[in-house]
């Protein structure tokens, strides 16, 4: 992906614990997360040498419908560890 054509946000060296936190458009470098719920509709992402621990991942908008497209075409789309949740843990 070249990022230079997107106008991100750009967040260096933030932990964030126990929080909701849109992704849509963010370029995140150097953060820590733990224990949150990722709130993602497809727009552009980067997360550059970030942690992420015990975090959920909410579909939305776009991202969900491309999820909900995927499935009905017969792909199988999991979370890691295979769990059938709607949100996936990381």
């Amino acid at each position: 992906m070249d990022i230079t054509k997107y106008a991100f946000v750009r967040v260096e060296n933030q932990k964030y614990e126990n929080v909701d936190l849109s992704l849509d458009n963010q370029y995140f470098s150097y953060c820590d997360f733990e224990a949150c719920n990722f709130l993602y509709s497809g727009a552009p992402l980067v997360m550059n040498n970030c942690n992420v621990k015990n975090c959920a991942w909410t579909l939305q908008g776009n991202a969900a419908i491309l999820v909900e497209s995927l499935t009905t075409c017969g792909w199988h789309i999991s979370p890691p560890g295979g769990s059938s949740s709607s949100r996936m843990i990381c």
